[in-house]
């Protein structure tokens, strides 16, 4: 290409269904927050009370965290939404991700002090920096294997997935942070379990969520998983012609580390 120039001053538009892009309402710019080369994402609350904001500097994944109550809004008067702003946090020390709330209660993932990743609650309304301690709950703490993605599903459960010896492993909690079960544990997947988890889809109504797995021997299962009955079933499997998958097994070998220290899958 021939460009050159920096794209710069990202900027959050309000868009009413039903308009021209022409009638879109301005409401927040990266020189609003601080700097022009910054990014904004945005993302309405689940429960479409908050108009959830993150600010990043490029392609590092530190950001600042800042919660808008939806009732405070006026698409007509744009300037008061700076004023609304609840700033959870105002520094790129860490990454804070939006999991789920109820109410004006927030689930965040985050990396702060927990490079592994950890699950926080923190009461948004009170527009308190939840960098400080004091301010905010540990949920579930940082564990040695990693936390990829988390979601909350069937009102109280908190549904997880972490990489654990290269394989993905989903584990239900509580909300108060206490393990209720390994899904992979309880339930026979094919491949012993030994593979990759994606496209999880749950919802906090809801007692059941869907998930793909995918392992070595074959392309991919969609399951259905209830939550309350701990019951899994086959929903679609991409198939591929003239395979047959029990020809194929699917093991975890582990080698002993140079030092002696440690086994490493």
């Amino acid at each position: 290409g021939t460009e050159t120039s920096d794209l710069v001053d990202h900027a959050v538009f309000f868009h009413r269904l039903g308009t021209t892009q022409s009638e879109d309402v301005k409401l927040l710019t990266a020189s609003d927050v601080g700097n022009e080369k910054w990014l904004l994402g945005v993302e309405v609350s689940d429960d479409g009370q908050f108009l959830n904001i993150l600010v990043h500097r490029g392609a590092d994944t530190s950001n600042k965290f800042w919660v808008i109550k939806l009732d405070r809004f006026s698409p007509s008067s744009p300037e008061l939404l700076a004023d609304s702003v609840i700033k959870l946090t105002d520094n790129f020390d860490a990454s804070w991700d939006y999991i789920s709330n109820q109410g004006p209660v927030f689930w965040l993932k985050t990396n702060s002090n927990a490079p592994m990743y950890k699950i926080v609650k923190v009461d948004v309304t009170k527009g308190v920096d939840v960098t400080m301690s004091q301010n905010i709950q540990e949920v579930i703490p940082e564990a040695k294997s990693r936390l990829e993605r988390a979601y909350i599903a069937d009102h109280d459960k908190l549904i997880t997935v972490y990489l654990e010896d290269c394989v993905d492993r989903i584990k239900v909690f509580s909300l108060a942070g206490v393990l209720q079960r390994d899904v992979m544990e309880t339930c026979q997947l094919p491949a012993s379990g030994l593979g990759s988890v994606s496209s999880v889809s749950c919802d906090e109504r809801f007692s059941w969520m869907f998930f793909k797995f995918t392992s070595f021997t074959f392309p991919g299962i969609i399951y259905k998983y209830d939550l309350r009955t701990n019951e899994i079933s086959e929903w679609k499997r991409t198939t591929v012609p003239g395979l047959d998958e029990s020809m194929f097994a699917v093991e975890q070998v582990k080698a002993l580390s140079k030092d002696g220290t440690t086994r490493v899958p």
